[in-house]
């Protein structure tokens, strides 16, 4: 049977280095030598960022829509006590379930206003799946979590019915990867125990492991063994083969257009061979998108699921300074930052507002951990780096080095 390959960034957190190889070879060596230490490396958690090659756009934490929203349905007060980012949205899906129900729409929008759609759905007014889901993304990047819409779909024939189905995906900080949402259903699926994006889902299909897809529905997080009905004959996960991505998702900036474009559409050998059709038969037909070009089509898993609020540390000497490792903080996407937050030999977090941060290191542990935080607060992955210290008495210090002329 084929083996589902995760995405790069979402591979298991902890990556221990290679044995008899040391993750920052040239700053130990230096410093080993100035100060005749040996240093080995105990834990690295350092991963590469995976960078999208395509524009987004997310929503800015201080927009004044955002802000009348978050503070009128009173979010904050929603996601208070959430035990992490994951609990808190998970709330944000069930508001979001809770706020509109299903059905043809009572009027038809021509711009996206979640404030609209949530004011009518409380008076009784139903909406299609896209709807819900714009109303999750907005919540979501109402409080400083990154979500978008998908469009998503099962592989048809031309000859049948299709249209998508409207979904969401969330940033989730806790487990360093896009999940997809189903606000429409309050649902979402998990592989291994681990809740997956769109694309691990459909793949999961293809390759013969539909039936190792979990489904999990409501705040407490819930396993049953449907949550949408579709084509009953076909696991759940066969409705996402096919996927769109929304690349503008700052829902609050009163843009005045319609439904964004263009789109992210991720392929691979299979999908550029196929189509996706859509509309009623006899006349269905290629997706709309192919034809007005807002399929903004690529084959790189990181630019349809970038890494967000990741720092990776890059570590350097620091001039003429003995024990000291120059950290620069390297970061390419953290919408709404902050600043970082640094814990050294696990004491409490210190704020750093610039991109360097001189590590002191010692004889005995040392350890540094670092996240990015963003202007709502949220802190990002860990990357860490803990190293054991100790005299090697069969060198002599090469300290203190001439200093020139």
């Amino acid at each position: 049977m084929a083996t589902l390959t995760p995405p790069k960034q979402e591979k298991a957190e902890k990556k221990a280095p290679a044995k008899g190889k040391r993750s920052f070879e040239a700053l130990w060596t230096e410093l080993e030598k100035r100060m005749a230490w040996r240093i080995q490396e105990e834990e690295v958690h350092n991963p590469d960022i995976a960078i999208a090659n395509v524009p987004y756009a997310w929503q800015d934490y201080d927009n004044r829509h955002a802000a009348a929203f978050r503070e009128k349905h009173r979010l904050g007060e929603l996601v208070a006590g959430a035990a992490d980012d994951w609990e808190a949205i998970l709330r944000l899906r069930n508001w979001a379930f809770r706020q509109i129900r299903h059905g043809t729409p009572s009027w038809s929008a021509n711009a996206i206003d979640p404030g609209s759609f949530v004011e009518a759905g409380q008076a009784g007014a139903t909406f299609y799946c896209t709807y819900l889901a714009y109303t999750f993304v907005a919540a979501a990047n109402s409080l400083g979590y990154c979500a978008r819409h998908l469009g998503i779909d099962r592989k048809r024939r031309p000859d049948e019915q299709g249209t998508h189905h409207g979904v969401a995906d969330v940033w989730v900080n806790k487990f360093r990867k896009w999940v997809h949402l189903d606000p429409d259903h309050d649902h979402h699926y998990e592989l291994d125990g681990i809740p997956t994006s769109a694309w691990e889902t459909g793949e999961a299909w293809r390759l013969g492991r539909a039936d190792e897809v979990k489904t999990f529905v409501g705040v407490e997080n819930r396993q049953v063994k449907r949550s949408r009905a579709g084509v009953r004959e076909l696991p759940e996960a066969a409705h996402l083969y096919w996927h769109y991505i929304d690349a503008h998702n700052d829902v609050f900036n009163r843009t005045g257009r319609g439904w964004p474009d263009p789109v992210i559409f991720l392929v691979d050998e299979e999908r550029k061979k196929d189509t996706w059709y859509q509309g009623n038969p006899p006349e269905t037909y290629p997706h709309g998108r192919y034809s007005n070009g807002t399929f903004l089509t690529t084959e790189r898993v990181a630019d349809a699921y970038p890494d967000l609020n990741c720092t990776k540390l890059v570590l350097e000497t620091a001039g003429m300074v003995s024990t000291i490792a120059n950290v620069h903080f390297a970061r390419t996407c953290v919408p709404n930052f902050s600043h970082h937050v640094a814990e050294v030999d696990g004491g409490a977090p210190v704020r750093i507002d610039g991109v360097y941060f001189p590590w002191r290191l010692h004889p005995g542990s040392n350890s540094l951990e670092v996240r990015a935080v963003n202007l709502a607060g949220h802190e990002g992955p860990p990357s860490r780096v803990r190293v054991q210290v100790s005299e090697d008495r069969s060198r002599k210090p090469e300290w203190p080095y001439p200093r020139g002329n």
